[in-house]
């Protein structure tokens, strides 16, 4: 199994709301990138990425 391991500072954070960009400081970005890295690097099926989606709807 390989991991990847990154800097939150290495990856570009994007957030959409009803299609609208909304725009984050730096603390906001980098508090994702590594609450993001940690969800990743925990799951086994999860090797090596480029890109990763997380999609949330209201019920």
């Amino acid at each position: 199994m390989i991991r990847c391991y990154m800097e939150a500072s290495e990856i570009s954070v994007e957030m959409k709301v009803d299609g609208r960009s909304v725009r984050m400081n730096r603390f906001v970005q980098r508090m994702l990138s590594n609450i993001f890295i940690g969800i990743l690097n925990s799951l086994h099926d999860v090797n090596d990425w480029d890109e990763a989606t997380i999609t949330f709807k209201k019920r």
